[in-house]
């Protein structure tokens, strides 16, 4: 079966997210973010998910202005590997802006000290 027709058949975001974190052991957004089109876009490899292996994690997230979602997800837009960032996040529409948490897990992953750099 074809992923986008996998993706298609596929009966709510719960079935998504089992098959992502149970069975390919992948590293998902919050569940209100993986949308059947994000689901979609990844089994058809256009979007990525990182194995849950590889994530760096980042703990404790202090609640200081300079580590805000607008900001570090602003300070990613400005960088040279946003290409290669964005390919992790489902596309954002208005003023969304992806899970924090997921956020700098991911971040600290692909480009380890970007959350330093961003300060």
């Amino acid at each position: 079966m074809a992923p986008s027709k996998f993706a298609e058949r596929c009966p709510n975001r719960g079935a998504l997210m089992d098959l992502f974190n149970n069975h390919m052991q992948k590293y998902t957004p919050p569940a209100r973010y993986v949308t059947s089109a994000f689901g979609k876009d990844i089994l058809c490899g256009k979007k990525k998910l990182l194995r849950k292996a590889e994530i760096k994690w980042v703990e404790h997230l202090p609640n200081w202005k300079e580590f805000s979602t607008k900001r570090i997800w602003g300070s990613c837009k400005n960088r040279s590997e946003w290409a290669v960032i964005k390919q992790y996040f489902p596309d954002f529409t208005g003023d969304t802006l992806p899970n924090k948490q997921y956020l700098v897990n991911v971040l600290n992953t692909l480009i380890p000290n970007c959350i330093m750099d961003t300060i």
